[in-house]
C-alpha cells in the first residue's frame, strides 16, 4: 500500500522540497538536515498537550500526517472488506473527523473510498479546537477541492463536545477519531456521555472508526469502555 502520489507531492511542497525523490535528494539535503534535526527533538521532548509540535511543525507535519492517512487508508479498507452492507446504495458519503488537525484522517477516508467507489461524492466535515491545525489542514484539503467537483470540505473551529454543532440534523456515514481522543481526554478513562455524544453523530447503518496510539494505556481505556 503506498501514499497516492497526488497527496505526496502536495506533502512535500508543502515541505518545501517538492520534487524530492532519490535522484534529486542532494538538492535538499541541507533541508533534509533541519527536518531530520527537528524529527530527533521532537521526539525527545513530544507529550500530549504540550507545545513542542508548534516548535517543530514541519516535522510534526512529515511524520504525523502522511502516517495519519496511510492508517486511516488500512482501516477504511478492512471497512470495505467486512462490512458488506457499507457503503451500500449510498451515491454520496458523510464523513466526520473529530480532533481533525491537518485533516489525514479525512483524506485517507477520500482516497480509500474514492479508489473503491470512483463516482461517489463526498461530504467531508472536520472539527478541531486548534486554528492553526485547521489552517494547515485547509491547505491540505484544497488540494484535492480545486479538482473534485463531488467533493465539498468544511473545517470548523469546535471542541469535540460540541460535535452536534458540525452535524445538525445530518447524522455521518462515517465518523472519524484518529488519535485524537488521546490528546482531546486527558484522563484515564473515557468519559461515557462524551463517547455517546461522539457515537451519536453516526447514522444507523454507518461505522465509527477509533485510531489510537499503541499504549497500554489508551488501549485499555478502549476495552473499559
Amino acid at each position: 500500500m503506498k501514499l497516492p502520489a497526488d497527496i505526496e507531492a502536495e506533502i512535500l511542497s508543502r515541505a518545501s522540497m517538492s520534487g524530492l525523490d532519490y535522484a534529486t535528494r542532494s538538492r535538499y539535503a541541507r533541508r533534509i538536515r533541519v527536518v531530520r534535526e527537528q524529527m530527533m527533538r521532537l521526539s525527545a521532548e513530544f507529550a500530549p498537550g504540550t507545545s513542542c509540535a508548534a516548535r517543530y511543525a514541519d516535522a510534526y507535519f512529515l511524520s504525523n500526517f502522511p502516517a495519519n492517512l496511510m492508517k486511516t487508508m488500512r482501516v477504511i479498507n478492512e471497512v470495505l472488506l467486512h462490512c458488506a452492507s457499507f457503503p451500500g446504495g449510498r451515491s454520496r458519503v458523510r464523513v466526520l473527523d473529530i480532533g481533525c488537525g491537518e485533516g489525514a484522517g479525512l483524506l485517507g477516508t477520500y482516497y480509500a473510498l474514492r479508489s473503491a467507489y470512483p463516482t461517489l461524492e463526498f461530504r467531508l466535515t472536520g472539527i478541531d479546537r486548534s486554528a492553526k491545525m485547521l489552517e494547515r489542514g485547509r491547505q491540505m484539503v484544497r488540494s484535492i477541492g480545486g479538482r473534485e467537483t463531488r467533493v465539498k470540505v468544511r473545517l470548523l473551529n469546535l471542541d469535540a463536545a460540541d460535535v452536534s454543532q458540525a452535524v445538525y440534523d445530518r447524522k455521518c456515514d462515517i465518523v472519524l477519531c484518529v488519535n485524537s481522543l488521546a490528546e482531546i481526554v486527558k484522563e484515564p478513562v473515557l468519559p461515557r456521555d462524551l463517547m455517546s455524544r461522539l457515537y451519536g453523530c453516526v447514522a444507523d447503518d454507518g461505522v465509527f472508526v477509533i485510531i489510537e496510539p499503541a499504549l497500554k494505556v489508551f488501549s485499555r481505556r478502549l476495552m473499559e469502555l
